[in-house]
């Protein structure tokens, strides 16, 4: 298997470099301008920190999610890989307009274990509300999530033709 590399949507975050920019420059015409007091400030430091921000998040080109002979990472789980002997389903399912990737587990705390303090809460509350323990966000890529999932679920099918997937 030719190794899937998903990264970052770079013009998403171009944007957001570029709104932040905007607002952190008007905070500093507005200072320019004579305008005195907190306000100048605050859009400058804020707005100048998001832009900072957004400007490494732009330049960031690591891959966000790989798909290989080994199984899947994703890079914001920081959990390594998730052999594909592992995976039993694959569910795309949305959350306020952004895509994620469930993944049914056979051994969920193998891999939920390796996850900080504070993701394994979300995943916790994630199954409190029905969805999948352990994800994969598509939010922030240019990857088309029904292909990625029929993708996975393709090679489920051709690793694992006995299973029901």
């Amino acid at each position: 298997m030719q190794p899937i590399i998903i990264t970052q949507s770079r013009k998403r975050w171009l944007i957001y470099l570029l709104g932040a920019g905007g607002f952190a420059a008007t905070g500093i015409l507005l200072l320019l301008n004579g305008e005195s007091g907190i306000i100048p400030w605050i859009t400058i430091v804020f707005f100048g920190g998001c832009a900072l921000m957004f400007l490494w998040q732009f330049l960031d080109n690591r891959p966000r999610i790989t798909i290989s002979e080994l199984g899947i990472e994703d890079r914001f789980l920081k959990i390594g890989v998730i052999q594909w002997a592992d995976i039993a389903a694959v569910k795309l399912w949305r959350q306020q307009g952004n895509a994620f990737l469930g993944l049914e587990l056979y051994d969920e705390q193998k891999y939920v274990g390796r996850l900080s303090p504070l993701m394994q809460r979300m995943v916790v509350l994630n199954e409190k509300l029905g969805f999948p323990g352990l994800s994969l966000s598509l939010a922030g890529t240019d990857a088309i999530p029904e292909q990625v999932e029929a993708l996975l679920v393709q090679e489920l099918q051709v690793r694992f033709p006995d299973r029901a997937v």
